[in-house]
């Protein structure tokens, strides 16, 4: 008799189990669906977290060397004067505003350095020879400009730099003063140190830029 009650309890502890078992899937399901989700949004905001923080950094960059620069240099007997201005294509606002990829993207899509680079005789001012360089991408990291263009005779290797620097400091002068702006304990450079190949002379020469204040 005992066994037989066993049994019928068993055999109804089965039928309850199957008769709710439909529910527990769905509800699992459920729960699961909810957990998938929750992980994908949580991995679109960490995304959308960093995206927006190297559009910061990259924009902090670009606004510390944007800028007029002036300079005299001597080429030979020959004395010279330029003037170098640095324009972001972008001016990027800041918000507390969650933004969707698609609008951080965009903007670390378009965002570019554009440059002018103006060179005449001291002090003819007539024979002046400008070149514009459109949409560049300076190395963020080690501060280093390259300004090229198919339509200018000069090509301008540049670096961010402070007076007096050694030539065999450069290279860390440059990447020193990047990593302030990135970081933002620097807002700006005052000198731009810049080696010029021209087209039509084997011969380079230096120029070091002022910040026109």
């Amino acid at each position: 008799m005992k066994i037989f009650c066993l049994l019928i309890i068993a055999i109804a502890l089965s039928a309850c189990d199957q008769k709710s078992s439909p529910d527990d899937a769905k509800e699992r399901a459920r729960a699961e669906e909810e957990a998938g989700n929750d992980v994908a949004n949580e991995n679109l905001a960490n995304r959308a977290k960093k995206m927006e923080e190297d559009l910061r950094k990259r924009y902090r960059f670009y606004s510390g060397v944007s800028h007029d620069y002036f300079a005299n240099f001597n080429i030979g007997n020959n004395k010279y004067k330029a003037k170098l201005t640095f324009t972001p294509t972008l001016h990027i606002v800041e918000t507390d505003r969650v933004r969707a990829l698609e609008e951080i993207q965009e903007d670390l899509n378009n965002l570019y350095l554009n440059a002018q680079v103006v060179i005449w005789s001291d002090p003819d001012t007539i024979g002046a020879n400008g070149c514009v360089f459109e949409k560049n991408r300076p190395d963020i990291t080690t501060g280093k400009i390259q300004l090229v263009s198919t339509e200018c005779p000069n090509r301008f290797a540049m670096k961010l730099t402070v007076p007096n620097t050694p030539s065999n400091e450069r290279d860390l002068t440059s990447k020193l003063l990047a990593e302030a702006l990135l970081s933002g304990t620097q807002n700006k450079v005052d000198y731009i140190y810049s080696q010029v190949n021209s087209k039509f002379n084997p011969n380079s020469y230096e120029i070091t830029f002022k910040r026109v204040e």
